[in-house]
């Protein structure tokens, strides 16, 4: 078998390439390395691989990447826009002792960009924590409890682009 020689643009495109896919490669290595991968890492990887794609195509020249760079984002900000319409995805995050909440606070822009903020998301673990310690607590049953959600999850997803740049090092190390 003969060796196969690139000329120095296509070197540029492989690395482009390669460049481009790290972050889904990262996010494989992160859900891949527990047997059983918890729901809690849904909203950090969904918000790091979208930004993180955004970053590279913005790096470089990605013209002939393009198609597959929005439908990627495309894909993943509908799964963001589903996760955060969601309390139970919402309440593992802050049920989970290894999350730090300052990961939503460092990503407050991207948060309010998909109308929410991590103090909303904490309102809306704090709704449901009441309402099941009511639950479990009949005699306090009379006392109506606000409601904190988001009525139109639309409005989560309406206003994606353009998004701040932020500085990423390696998914793991954000979420973590």
């Amino acid at each position: 078998m003969e060796p196969l020689w690139l000329t120095p643009l296509e070197w540029e495109k492989v690395v482009v390439s390669i460049n481009f896919l790290l972050p889904s490669y990262e996010a494989t290595l992160i859900i891949c390395k527990e047997k059983y991968p918890t729901i809690n890492q849904a909203l950090p990887l969904y918000i790091l691989l979208i930004k993180r794609i955004q970053q590279e195509s913005q790096q470089y020249d990605v013209a002939p990447i393009e198609p597959a760079t929005n439908a990627m984002t495309d894909k993943l900000s509908k799964y963001l826009k589903i996760s955060l319409c969601k309390k139970s995805v919402i309440c593992v995050m802050f049920l989970n002792p290894c999350f730090k909440f300052k990961f939503f606070n460092s990503y407050d822009s991207t948060l309010t960009h998909f109308g929410t903020s991590p103090a909303h998301l904490r309102a809306i673990f704090e709704e449901d924590k009441r309402f099941h310690s009511e639950e479990a607590n009949p005699a306090d049953n009379n006392a109506e409890i606000p409601s904190t959600t988001t009525t139109n999850c639309q409005a989560l997803y309406d206003e994606m682009y353009p998004t701040p740049s932020i500085e990423a090092s390696t998914l793991e190390s954000k979420i973590e």
